[in-house]
């Protein structure tokens, strides 16, 4: 009898046939711990993204009602009469409307017949940040 000498790949063969794409069934662990951690990875970033788009939205809120408020006021000084007591010069009115603080300074001008007019909103909280409209209103009676 002839001995064969056979290779370790001739061996191996022998012993562990290699496995073929139909006889693989079901994933590893390595590769579904790999496939949630890159998963939770993308949900993260995308609930941050949508908790940056919360807060942006509800400051945009804030501003647009404070630039409603200020707008009301400003339609209100418009439409009173140049002599209204509410338009003395040197005189700040201040009230809290909805959570806003809606004050408004008038004060003469070095031009005769216009009042300067300084209208302020600002929200009633730590952040809240003023919105300021100056206006001219001139007497032409």
């Amino acid at each position: 009898m002839k001995p064969t000498f056979q290779t370790t790949h001739q061996r191996i063969r022998k012993t562990r046939p290699m496995r073929t794409v139909a006889d693989s069934r079901g994933y590893s662990l390595i590769e579904i711990l790999m496939v949630m951690s890159i998963f939770s990875i993308g949900i993260l970033a995308i609930m941050t993204l949508q908790i940056t788009a919360i807060n942006s939205n509800a400051n945009a809120r804030k501003i647009m009602l404070g630039s409603t408020r200020l707008a009301d006021q400003f339609e209100k000084l418009i439409s009173m009469d140049y002599e209204s007591a509410e338009l003395t010069p040197g005189k700040t009115t201040t009230r809290i409307e909805s959570g806003y603080l809606i004050e408004h300074t008038v004060s003469t001008t070095l031009v005769a017949n216009i009042k300067k007019i300084d209208i302020t909103v600002t929200m009633n909280a730590p952040a809240g940040r003023p919105i300021t409209v100056t206006y001219y209103k001139a007497n032409l009676f």
